[in-house]
């Protein structure tokens, strides 16, 4: 047994008990403080269990690869479980490990490339609604237009049609809903879930909304049996080592998965990109003779993403200062010790990507947009572990491939047309809730770069 006499240096005093509301009330500012404060390795205090901040990628890649074993996801991933079930997001042990081995060939290039045209078809209808915009000097809230260009993509790709625009109303509402009363509930220091309360009421219509239409959906194929290639088709085709299909209930929490996490996230992702675009014109100036030199006048495709190292480096700058999924927690089941400090079992240890990735010890320049930093020679030199904006270890994220090859084929249709500038007046701050996204509307007004 380890001897906890001794732990980790942290606020002490009224700070260990008051620390629950403080990162409520302001997430990033509070392990921003405590990792500037403390250290790389700093004891949080208590909520019901002790909690701890790593900020080394030392020690990350202990606690994500190293030691996985060793680590759950947390106590509070229960709370996600309403809507994601026991999908890959939140599922643990032998289940986990049978659906990744069973989904993990489908997220593969040979596989995702062959939604490229969906991606770009969808990205340049959205431009055509908004040359009205541009012509008339109108703004834009691009994280809007964002989150309704991501999920019209996924729900196309994962239930190989499209919606109706009432259909896609209700249903966008519905998972709109959810993920706020899902992200209430995950920062809420007491779980309320069975009380009767309003916002629990709403919270349930969302998910019977939302359950409902992937049910459908999934019964709809099993009763055509047609050879289609959409996602939900190819998990229905996924079988285990043994020869085993997912079951209804299977099915419904890893198409939910791949819908929420292949919008959210993405959404939040891109909408960063953007803002942070038109705050470094020259970014942006360096990006238009590439596309010039590959793509011309021409509409991109998959192929020619391998020719567009800036933009990819961008985005992935944009990452780094912005990561979607900002905090992952892992709990340890038998104790255990990190940078010789004890960890008791049962704890939480957090990790935080927005934090990791503006640690001065690890990156020049942290809070600066500087692209540059991603060509292949600056990243050879980097700590593995310093950069994680799609997690690591045994759980990094399917998506990874996607979500890159989806922001790039977005980002580099929009900017042949048009530079977006931020709307005068308009103040951006970041909201940390299951994604990290800017809080409220993000007003941009259009520029064309030409007629194409």
């Amino acid at each position: 047994m380890y001897s906890f006499a001794k732990g980790p240096p942290g606020p002490g005093g009224v700070g260990l008990l008051t620390f629950p509301v403080r990162l409520r009330r302001d997430p990033l500012g509070f392990l921003t403080e405590a990792a500037r404060r403390y250290g790389d390795l700093v004891f949080l205090g208590w909520v019901d269990k002790r909690v701890y901040l790593l900020n080394h990628p030392r020690h990350i890649k202990y606690v994500l690869q190293e030691n996985a074993a060793n680590y759950t996801k947390g106590p509070r991933i229960e709370r996600l479980k309403p809507l994601f079930g026991e999908g890959l997001t939140t599922s643990e042990g032998e289940h986990w490990r049978a659906q990744r081995r069973m989904i993990q060939p489908l997220l593969q290039q040979k596989n995702i490339a062959a939604f490229a045209p969906l991606i770009i078809s969808r990205t340049r209808t959205m431009l055509e609604r908004w040359q009205g915009a541009s012509a008339g000097e109108r703004l834009l809230d691009v994280a809007q237009e964002m989150r309704e260009l991501t999920q019209g993509i996924m729900v196309r790709a994962i239930f190989g049609q499209e919606l109706v625009e009432s259909e896609a109303t209700r249903i966008g509402q519905a998972l709109c809903g959810a993920l706020k009363g899902i992200n209430k509930r995950v920062w809420a220091l007491f779980d309320l879930a069975r009380l009767p309360t309003s916002p629990n009421r709403q919270l349930h219509q969302h998910l019977s909304t939302l359950d409902q239409f992937v049910s459908g959906q999934i019964a709809e194929k099993r009763r055509t049996n047609a050879v289609q290639e959409d996602l939900l088709s190819l998990l229905l085709g996924a079988r285990s080592e043994s020869g085993a299909e997912m079951s209804d209930s299977e099915l419904r929490d890893e198409a939910l998965t791949l819908w929420i996490a292949g919008h959210t996230t993405l959404a939040a992702g891109l909408t960063w990109t953007w803002y942070l675009l038109s705050q470094h014109p020259t970014v942006a100036e360096k990006l238009e003779p590439e596309l010039e030199r590959t793509l011309g006048d021409r509409i991109p495709r998959f192929e020619d993403l391998v020719s567009l190292p800036y933009s990819r480096m961008l985005i992935e700058e944009a990452l780094r200062l912005y990561p979607p999924t900002w905090i992952l927690a892992r709990s340890p089941l038998s104790d255990d010790a990190i940078g010789g400090y004890p960890i008791p079992r049962r704890s939480v240890v957090l990790i935080s990507p927005y934090l990791l990735h503006r640690n001065p010890d690890f990156w020049a320049s942290p809070e600066a947009f500087d692209p540059e930093r991603f060509r292949p020679e600056g990243s050879k030199s980097r700590a593995r572990y310093a950069y994680l904006p799609f997690g690591g270890g045994p759980r990094v994220c399917l998506g990874k491939a996607w979500a890159l090859m989806e922001m790039q084929l977005i980002v580099v249709t929009v900017a042949q047309k048009y530079r977006l500038r931020l709307g005068c007046g308009c103040l951006v701050a970041a909201e940390a809730g299951i994604v990290l996204r800017p809080k409220g509307r993000l007003l941009m007004a259009l520029e064309r770069r030409g007629k194409r």
